[in-house]
């Protein structure tokens, strides 16, 4: 990993605790010409994984999530 990937996903982790309380698990990012494309992986807090056991709260989660950003 590059050093300007690691201090993007340094970044992207910051960013994702501060408005979720909780930073992603595992980060990948990618650049492309002028994109950067961020793969992250275990988002979720405890509470949300329970909820999200149903499609219901799936659909509740993703909601919820969408409107915070």
């Amino acid at each position: 990993m590059s050093k300007k990937e690691a201090a993007f996903n340094d970044l992207v982790r910051k960013v994702r605790k501060q408005l979720f309380g909780k930073g992603p698990e595992r980060i990948k990012t990618y650049f492309v010409d002028n994109l950067a494309v961020t793969i992250l992986q275990g988002n979720l807090t405890p509470t949300e994984k329970f909820i999200a056991r149903s499609p219901e709260g799936k659909e509740m989660v993703h909601t919820a999530r969408t409107r915070m950003i």
